[in-house]
């Protein structure tokens, strides 16, 4: 593994800066620290994943938002116009139908 090292302005040095995760935990000197360090990876992981659900539950219950106020049947077909539908109302046109996004 070949390591590129940079220069930091400041004294202490912070291995994440300048080495990958691996060498950095590989830098981790005593045990205490490689404990801490898989504690906080670990940790970082699980508040990375629960906040990629929390927002896809959120994009899940807006598209079936708009298929209720539409009565707009699930299938393939409808699906594109739903994604244009989502983006037009995030972008605060509300009150299109949609043939005239398509359009």
């Amino acid at each position: 593994v070949s390591s590129q090292t940079y220069s930091v302005p400041n004294t202490d040095v912070i291995p994440w800066q300048h080495s990958s995760v691996s060498e950095s935990y590989q830098q981790a000197s005593s045990f205490k620290m490689q404990q801490v360090f898989l504690i906080s990876a670990s940790l970082s992981t699980s508040h990375l994943l629960a906040y990629m659900s929390f927002y896809w539950h959120i994009i899940k219950v807006t598209i079936k938002w708009i298929l209720d106020q539409k009565n707009v049947a699930l299938n393939s077909e409808n699906l594109f116009k739903t994604f244009l539908q989502v983006t037009n109302i995030f972008f605060g046109k509300l009150r299109m139908t949609p043939s005239e996004i398509v359009a």
